[in-house]
């Protein structure tokens, strides 16, 4: 016999960004994936477990998860939860003013949980954002962007990793990141060496000098694996 596997649709078609509180009736449910958005739940109360891609993480105050659309996860807790959850599209990603906020969704997308410590700061910047993305005002694009990098930076300042997602096979850039981000790099390595962006259309990293390749092949990595 054959389970057909839940697919959850929490966000209206309009929307690409959600932040609202996480619901303390989800205490348990069945293992499922979502429709087409990254989820991050950040949790100041609860007990149980966590179960994403048949890894099981322990679930205590100031965990934060993060589930790739593709990702199979479900919630065994045994404790009512508290805390705050992040829904966010591709395309929301793709419009993103900010490259370093690119960079961080990178990073955080390789992790499934975090620990975080002295975090104090970060159910605020979470109010904030709550209250932001219902009011459409002027420069609320601009804004958003501005709370979610310091969320996201003071998540990665306070963390304590668990374990890393091992890269994909051939993967080159972090889950939200276009093809076209390439250029930017490749460009700021040419500006480094003063040549035209042409010479270095394969592997930049192979035209620096040997003095400073090392020091440019850690830049690719920073950029395209982290």
């Amino acid at each position: 016999m054959t389970t057909t596997l839940a697919l959850k649709n929490k966000m209206d078609d309009r929307l690409s960004l959600k932040v609202d509180y996480f619901r303390a009736s989800a205490m348990k449910t069945e293992p499922h994936k979502h429709s087409g958005y990254f989820e991050i739940v950040y949790l100041l109360e609860g007990a149980g477990a966590h179960v994403i891609d048949s890894v099981k993480y322990e679930v205590r105050p100031q965990a934060i998860y993060f589930i790739r659309k593709e990702q199979v996860h479900h919630w065994d807790l045994t404790e009512t939860p508290k805390g705050y959850v992040i829904l966010v599209k591709k395309r929301f990603v793709d419009s993103l003013l900010d490259w370093e906020l690119k960079q961080l969704f990178g990073k955080l997308s390789s992790y499934n949980c975090l620990w975080l410590k002295q975090a104090e700061i970060l159910p605020q910047l979470l109010e904030l954002l709550l209250a932001e993305t219902n009011t459409g005002e002027p420069y609320q694009t601009q804004v958003l962007e501005g709370l979610l990098k310091a969320f996201f930076a003071k998540v990665l300042q306070c963390a304590r990793p668990t374990e890393k997602i091992p890269p994909a096979p051939g993967r080159c850039f972090p889950v939200f990141f276009r093809a076209a981000d390439y250029k930017r790099y490749r460009e700021a390595v040419c500006r480094l060496l003063c040549t035209a962006p042409q010479h270095h259309a394969s592997k930049p990293e192979q035209h620096l000098p040997q003095s400073s390749r090392q020091a440019g092949i850690s830049f690719y990595c920073r950029i395209h694996t982290q």
